[in-house]
């Protein structure tokens, strides 16, 4: 994916989760069987076979990127252009190689697919899916986004990475707030790795340059990161049980590792996105009726 205007990037390996039981059966409170299959009834893709995927942010639209695990690339194309205001434009550059444009009432939509098991899909740019061919048929020579200015000093995703998210400098308004490392910043990454049962490890790095001591820049983004743990916000989701962590710092990396138990923030992560306001504040469950449940 290019480098240009990218503003952040989210990678993951969904299909590795199913190497770590422990943290595949707390994930599913927050993405429960029911709404895979309708997600995989609706795209044609199942999320839980996808060896690896992307989803990237840009000034003007937003890119998705998948490798299926699955060969049913024709299926989502078919589920796609399903979704559309119309049939669609299609074109077929190469016998391996598709491409759909069309529009639908939340604005203009492309797909490509990539022989069987890859997939793109743009949304209001759809000029990303030619962008991503280009670098497909090796006719694009600019930096793809982990090879531009801004994130190239930051490390790939680590083999066992089961996500990683990236954002490239700069820093501003909320994103840096008064942390004074992230106006020095070129990038910033985390990784979340697995760790102990019931344990991800988060990896954060900062790079940029941070001479001549970088042990305050350090001292600065731990002290920052305990802040946004004993938050408010932190404890909703979870972060106030966050168990270790440790800085690292040098004149052009500030990297900060902590243990992250999973099952207080998949709890937390419940009740702010999917819970009801009883869960929210670990009030005692609602008395049951025999009444449907109001429709929103």
């Amino acid at each position: 994916m290019p480098a240009a205007g990218l503003q952040w990037l989210v990678f993951a390996r969904p299909a590795d989760l199913a190497k770590r039981p422990d943290l595949l059966s707390l994930l599913e409170k927050i993405f429960p069987k029911p709404r895979l299959d309708a997600f995989q009834e609706v795209t044609g893709v199942d999320l839980r076979r996808v060896r690896a995927g992307a989803i990237a942010g840009f000034r003007a639209g937003t890119l998705y990127l998948a490798e299926l695990g699955d060969p049913n690339a024709a299926l989502v194309r078919e589920r796609f252009q399903a979704h559309l205001d119309a049939e669609g434009i299609t074109r077929t550059p190469q016998s391996n190689i598709h491409r759909v444009f069309g529009t639908t009432p939340a604005g203009p939509r492309a797909l490509l697919t990539v022989d069987r098991d890859f997939i793109a899909v743009a949304t209001d740019d759809t000029s990303l899916v030619r962008i991503v061919e280009g670098y497909v048929g090796r006719r694009l020579r600019s930096p793809s986004a982990l090879r531009g200015v801004a994130l190239r000093a930051l490390a790939q995703p680590p083999d066992d990475a089961l996500a990683a998210f990236y954002a490239p400098a700069p820093f501003e308004g909320e994103w840096a707030g008064d942390l004074e490392p992230l106006s020095e910043a070129l990038g910033a990454s985390v990784f979340l790795r697995p760790g102990a049962p019931g344990v991800v490890v988060a990896v954060i790095d900062v790079a940029g340059h941070f001479a001549p001591d970088p042990a305050p820049h350090g001292d600065a983004l731990k002290r920052r990161f305990e802040e946004v743990c004993a938050s408010s916000t932190g404890d909703l989701i979870g972060l106030g049980e966050v168990r270790t962590s440790k800085v690292v710092a040098d004149l052009h990396h500030l990297t900060l590792t902590a243990e992250l138990p999973l099952a207080p923030i998949v709890k937390g992560l419940h009740a702010a996105t999917l819970g009801n306001v009883h869960e929210i504040f670990d009030l005692v469950p609602e008395p049951q009726t025999d009444e449907p449940a109001a429709q929103p």
